[in-house]
């Protein structure tokens, strides 16, 4: 690790350092602008343009503003050379900001300006740059358009030098598009062609790109060798960049092989070197390189520490693309965490960086992402939905690496909600394209998670087959954190075979695995399941020993959950040894568990200390304790409901939204099929390359675009109030998001309250009699048989209403219910329900009267105002006594339309008339023939009314009956 002085050290040598480089380049800077104030107008552009370039390695910003009076003043005395200068300088300095779209366009202006100048040195070197622009905005083929041109002029001019740099830029492309075929193939070349020129520089860079193709694979030996290669060439030349661009690529490598303190060491060297050159973007590159290490090695604190200090200076360099990878890692700390709402706000963040970049490839990952956040929240229709979008985006520019982890990432969706057999099927394709790429690392992966769903589905062998493989693979890679992981599964998996004694060597070897890599959070959770195997075969002895040594291992890590475990079942053996100390150890858990607020933790303990004075005799005690454990088991099962009934209503989301989500998968289908179609056209059309090449050039020749003023400074200012603006507004909305939060939450356990309480009667009514019913059949006259049939409908009425209103209530609260006014015919409106309703009026001879004019229209939205008036008619209905009288009517005012259902029944309290529309109270009172009902119809009617800025109220008096009111605002044209 990094010690605390030596990274204070390095933290003052850099400053010490900047501030010499900083010194050298305002002096020339300040030379420049002397010599401005004193040249003609004559002479200023050409000034300007070298002014901008030494500002562009300082600070892109004011190079912009510079190349931009560069090119007016150019532009009016029509210095032709000048204005091609400050192009470029423009797109440089867009470049250097990660506005990759406008540097592309004064890229392209100052190649058409070339053109017509009859100059071609420095074209290859505009059409490279143009490259690197659309390979950073994921446009992969246009990448290869333009270093294919490049190549072309540099083979046609014999340029030794030039020629392997763009081989290389090539095999760059193919890599990123999951070709490593075609990517080592141009390396070679590359290599081929900088040996023959003794090229070292070039030499040395083509060896670190093959060793960072087999990483990609992850062939780690032979990327290893690779590098070291590279690494020598560039210690020989003393280049002090490269070789810390190198160090930085062993460290990655052996971040992923597990060996952490290897990792920290390399980047370590990269970052002192970094920190000497006073580079500062490089800087924040190491910085946050340290940061993945500990983050790998899950040591949150740390990573979160070295993270924020990346962001921190590339916010400084106003750097957005790497702006947002920074926030990207911050927020997937906080992911692993389970801390989801700052995960969410960092992702958020990033991706609206992203989307100024518009790198599809990280606007992808960054959606992935979100989907991992709402499937780790469980609202699996929301994962689902970023999840299919970023692979869509991946295929899009046929990324076939990224196109296997989404494909993996929505079978883990359909393995959430238990549809094991679809996300096998999404593995089984993630596997094929691993298969295709030769990607060892994501392989094993695929076979380790399938391994995890046949475990799920009971089919142990085909678990054992998967992990054994997925093992054969890490091994021989040896990456020694993912081979810990995979001895682990095999020892549950022989558990659950029965086979006790290689389920203990596949746990030992697991440990000792954890042990060597320093990753102390998995030795704890190893000693546990140690602990608890020696427990279930009665060797109390060495699971008292392993529960210690986890204890003690947790204390150091910070795990509390894990430390309560082991006390409690230390505790517990203690006990039975008839050691009275053990209590002590149970206490301690009880005190945890409450502490971190976990459930289970406390019921378990409830119950030992319960047992242990239960037989202690200790009536009293283990009387308290019991009931203790009685109420924390009724709140866990509690829980246990709410979430099955959050997960039926996620399930019944992802169903309705099938059609949504097949549209989605077909147009990916589609751009897989065009993919196909594409490649054979392509293959087709080899021949006619040179052609379309030269078409191309003439198709960028004739576009030629007039660029009449340019004034940064007023803009940038607009944009930056812009963006004050946005910051206020998102603190405000945060803050207002926080609020609405906590009252969600309180409704909602209040709501569940009321669901179960309601969801029992008509549910214990239909299993009570039709059991009954059941085991007399033969006893019953028709007459009997057809009047418990009645009940039974009955009480399938009421629960179907009450389940109709809970997925309208459930819909509007998550943000499900749209809301689509149009205009409505009232009293045709009001006819339908009635009619819909007639049935129960005329079980209680109730008239059922419209006295709404044929021809009052208002604005409403109809599923909405069908529900409000279904709800009130059945309560009036309800509550009115038999031969009664339900009337709806409606006065339209001046701003609104005033509704009315109105009853001579049994009416309501002023007291009642308080708890109405609240799900805060529940309040539910039986009809006059007993009808049940449960308060949500109103609740619901409460919720639709203020959808459409109305008001809804209730006039009533005892034995005289109500009339419940509500409005609809009038629209206006």
């Amino acid at each position: 690790m990094i010690k605390n002085n030596t990274y204070i050290f390095c933290l003052c040598l850099l400053l010490i350092l900047s501030v010499d480089i900083l010194f050298a380049q305002q002096s020339k800077i300040d030379s420049l602008e002397l010599i401005l104030r004193k040249t003609d107008k004559e002479e200023k552009a050409a000034i300007l343009n070298n002014l901008a370039e030494y500002y562009l390695s300082v600070d892109a910003n004011s190079g912009l503003n510079i190349a931009g009076k560069a090119l007016e003043i150019s532009e009016e005395l029509k210095q032709e050379k000048e204005h091609t200068v400050a192009l470029v300088n423009i797109g440089n300095a867009y470049f250097e900001l990660s506005r990759y779209q406008p540097a592309i366009e004064f890229y392209n202006k100052a190649l058409s300006e070339l053109t017509e100048q009859k100059h071609t040195d420095i074209r290859p070197i505009l059409l490279t740059k143009i490259g690197h622009c659309e390979k950073l905005l994921s446009n992969y083929e246009n990448a290869l358009k333009y270093y294919q041109e490049a190549l072309n002029i540099h083979i046609t001019d014999k340029n030794e030098k030039l020629e392997p740099v763009t081989y290389n830029n090539i095999g760059i492309i193919y890599k990123l598009q999951g070709d490593y075929a075609e990517a080592l193939k141009y390396h070679q070349k590359a290599l081929k062609s900088s040996n023959l020129s003794g090229n070292l520089s070039e030499i040395s860079n083509t060896l670190n790109y093959i060793g960072s193709l087999y990483w990609n694979i992850s062939k780690y030996d032979s990327s290893l060798t690779y590098y070291e290669k590279a690494l020598e060439i560039k210690r020989e030349i003393n280049d002090q960049n490269g070789e810390a661009a190198i160090l930085s690529n062993i460290g990655v490598l052996y971040k992923d092989k597990g060996e952490f303190q290897k990792a920290i060491d390399y980047h370590s060297k990269a970052l002192d070197i970094k920190q000497k050159l006073g580079n500062n973007k490089e800087i924040a590159t190491s910085i946050n390189n340290i940061g993945s290490v500990y983050l790998k090695n899950n040591n949150f604190e740390k990573a979160l520490e070295f993270y924020n200090k990346s962001l921190e200076l590339r916010l400084k360099l106003n750097d957005i693309s790497e702006i947002a990878q920074s926030q990207s890692n911050i927020a997937l700390v906080y992911k692993y965490l389970n801390n989801f709402n700052l995960a969410l706000e960092y992702y958020n963040q990033s991706l609206n960086n992203l989307k100024k970049v518009g790198n599809k490839s990280h606007i992808a990952g960054c959606l992935n992402q979100i989907g991992g956040i709402y499937a780790k929240q469980n609202k699996y229709d929301l994962a689902l939905e970023n999840y299919l979008n970023s692979l869509k985006l991946r295929q899009e520019i046929e990324d076939k690496p990224e196109i296997a982890a989404s494909l993996i990432n929505i079978g883990i969706i359909y393995d959430g909600i238990g549809n094991y057999e679809k996300a096998l099927d999404y593995y089984t394709k993630s596997l094929s394209i691993k298969n295709e790429l030769g990607d060892d690392k994501d392989i094993a992966y695929s076979l380790q998670i399938s391994g995890n769903t046949y475990i799920k589905l009971k089919r142990f062998d085909e678990a054992l087959e998967n992990y054994i493989k997925a093992l054969e693979i890490r091994e021989k890679m040896g990456d020694k954190m993912s081979i810990a992981s995979s001895l682990k599964s095999l020892g549950n998996v022989y558990l659950e075979l029965g086979d006790r004694t290689k389920s203990l060597i596949y746990f030992n070897e697991a440990l000792k695995m954890r042990d060597e890599i320093g990753d102390a959070q998995g030795v704890s959770e190893i000693l546990n399941e140690l602990g608890n195997y020696y427990n279930s075969v009665g060797d109390y002895n060495k699971a008292l020993e392993y529960f210690e040594q986890t204890i003690k291992l947790s204390k150091k890590t910070g795990d509390q959950f894990r430390l309560a475990l082991s006390y409690r079942k230390a505790g517990e053996i203690l006990l039975k040894k008839g050691k009275p100390d053990g209590i002590e150890y149970v206490n301690k858990s009880l005190e945890i568990g409450q502490d971190i607020d976990h459930f289970e933790l406390i019921k378990n303990a409830y119950y030992s200390l319960f047992q242990y004075y239960y037989q202690s005799g200790k009536t009293e005690k283990a009387l308290q304790y019991h009931i203790n454990y009685s109420i924390i088991k009724d709140s866990i099962l509690a829980q246990l409901n709410n979430q099955k009934i959050l997960e039926t209503q996620m399930k019944f989301e992802i169903e309705k939204s099938q059609n949504e989500i097949t549209r989605i998968e077909n147009e990916i289908n589609e751009l897989t099929t065009e993919k196909k179609i594409k490649d054979i056209e392509l293959q087709e059309q080899k021949n006619l390359r040179d052609l379309l090449i030269i078409i191309s050039l003439l198709s960028i020749i004739t576009i030629i675009l007039i660029f009449r003023q340019f004034i940064l400074k007023r803009r940038t200012n607009k944009l930056l109030k812009e963006k004050i603006q946005e910051i206020d507004l998102s603190n405000k909305l945060l803050r207002e998001s926080e609020t609405s939060l906590k009252v969600l939450n309180a409704t909602k356990d209040k709501f569940f309250s009321i669901i179960a309480h309601d969801l029992k009667n008509p549910f214990n009514a239909l299993y009570g009699l039709t059991e009954h019913i059941f085991k007399n059949f033969e006893k019953y006259s028709q007459d009997e048989l057809k009047e418990h049939i009645n009940i039974i409908h009955n009480s399938a009425e009421q629960l179907l209403e009450l389940l109709e209103n809970l997925l309208h209530w459930s819909r509007t609260q998550r943000g499900k219910m749209q809301y689509y006014p149009i205009s409505i015919n009232l009293s045709e409106l009001v006819s339908q329900v009635i009619a819909l309703q007639r049935i129960s009026a005329d079980k209680k001879d109730i008239k059922l009267v419209s006295e709404i004019a044929p021809s009052l229209n208002i604005f409403a939205d109809p599923d909405m105002l069908t529900a409000i008036l279904r709800n009130l008619i059945s309560n009036a209905i309800k509550f009115s006594n038999t031969e009664g009288i339900v009337q709806v009517t409606a006065k339209q005012n001046s701003d609104n339309t005033e509704i009315s259902v109105i009853d001579n029944g049994i009416g309501i309290s002023k007291q009642d008339i308080e708890k109405l529309f609240r799900i805060d109270i529940h309040y539910s009172t039986s009809g006059t023939s007993e009808e049940q009902g449960s308060g949500l119809g109103l609740i619901l009617c409460h919720e639709f009314v203020e959808k459409h800025n109305g008001k809804i109220w209730v006039e009533s008096e005892l034995n005289k009956g109500s009339i419940f009111k509500f409005t609809i605002p009038n629209f206006k044209q």
